[in-house]
């Protein structure tokens, strides 16, 4: 027979035995969780679909690092930022807590101290996003019954002033490089609005001074100190304008690149 107990610590342990007959046991904080719990055991059995918990005994950051090892979808700056994320925030904090021992209070409390040790709002949901996608994947292997990350609250993100140059600022910043080849990036990423990554990745025959066009076809990312070329982002392959006095400017520098090869 089933049943919910108050231990002697206030938390509230789930028993139980499984379709082999096995005497289970689980503890929860709240009662509601536990309550919650009990009722999925008791169905899921009920269906023939009961997981046993060892299924769930992997931690946390193993879990997660399976899920991104087995993504494909994902470019080299966003499997790379990620690894980031799982080095610096997860492995710490997770790594000796199994799937099945995660409660949604425990995600909800992570996701506060994220933001109390200084992480942005918007940073601390791009963590706890990482973490959900790995336990809505174990959801889908069999792991675990349910995500604990669903329904997690965050405070609502300050909107940050965004900080434009005016074109006299855009001078001043130009004339402070070391170079005319640096100046005429300064002008390029001012004027064109162009990615760092796709500025890297422009090659002369991307530029066409009759219709006064960048056609941005590659970029340019950083995997770990090896350079990579890929497509733009999302792979937009676009056309982007260029101001006349900018034309002027880069037809005259490859016209000196050209003259020294």
């Amino acid at each position: 027979m089933a049943s919910i107990q108050k231990t002697p610590s206030s938390r509230w342990q789930v028993r139980y035995k499984d379709p082999d007959r096995k005497h289970r046991a689980k503890t929860f904080r709240r009662k509601v969780d536990a309550q919650k719990f009990l009722h999925e055991v008791q169905t899921t059995i009920a269906e023939d679909s009961y997981i046993a918990a060892e299924r769930g005994a992997v931690d946390v950051p193993t879990r997660v690092q399976q899920n991104l090892d087995a993504r494909s979808d994902i470019g080299i700056t966003t499997r790379n930022r990620t690894q980031g994320i799982i080095n610096t925030h997860i492995s710490p904090k997770w790594s000796s807590v199994a799937l099945s021992e995660v409660e949604h209070a425990d995600v909800a409390r992570g996701a506060k101290e994220l933001i109390e040790s200084g992480q942005s709002v918007r940073s601390a949901k791009k963590i706890i996003n990482i973490i959900s996608a790995s336990f809505d994947a174990a959801v889908r292997d069999r792991r675990v019954y349910s995500n604990p990350c669903q329904g997690v609250k965050f405070p609502r993100p300050t909107p940050k002033a965004k900080i434009f140059l005016t074109a006299e600022q855009v001078e001043e910043l130009a004339a402070a490089t070391v170079d005319d080849r640096q100046a005429l990036s300064v002008y390029t990423l001012a004027y064109c609005g162009l990615r760092w990554g796709e500025l890297a990745g422009l090659r002369v025959q991307d530029f066409d001074p009759l219709r006064r066009r960048f056609n941005v076809e590659q970029t340019i990312v950083d995997d770990n100190g090896k350079t990579i070329v890929k497509p733009p982002k999302d792979h937009e392959i676009r056309s982007v304008p260029i101001p006349k006095f900018l034309v002027e400017k880069i037809a005259a520098h490859v016209r000196v690149q050209a003259a020294r090869t």
